[in-house]
């Protein structure tokens, strides 16, 4: 997935002054999240687990299998606040994920290596 490390600013100020700053981490992020979500997809399709109703039920078959599960939720919610621009949009919650949920994108890789 994205190395975010190297588009993350030092700091928020740096980050909150620059429209380049807020474009390349919210497209990072929607497009490791959408990665997330088509890797899911495939692995239901895989160990044929049935036929999720839709993309919101795709990460549900994996309750109990992936243990950060409920982080990736919150961040696919995220993902369609970016997408989607859902009510008044806050780039101090952009740089809080990108500094303090990375880690559940290396978690997430983690299980999956399990998994499979």
């Amino acid at each position: 997935m994205g190395d975010f490390t190297k588009i993350v600013p030092k700091t928020e100020e740096e980050y909150l002054t620059s429209r380049k700053n807020h474009l390349a981490l919210e497209r990072l992020f929607q497009i490791c999240i959408e990665i997330v979500i088509d890797i899911c997809a495939i692995l239901i399709n895989k160990f044929k687990l049935g036929v999720p109703a839709n993309e919101e039920n795709i990460l549900d078959f994996h309750m109990g299998k992936i243990d950060n599960i409920e982080y990736l939720k919150d961040m696919k919610k995220f993902r369609n606040f970016i997408v989607h621009k859902y009510g008044e949009f806050n780039n101090q919650l952009v740089f809080r994920y990108a500094t303090e949920k990375k880690e559940d994108f290396n978690n997430f890789i983690g299980n999956i290596r399990k998994t499979i």
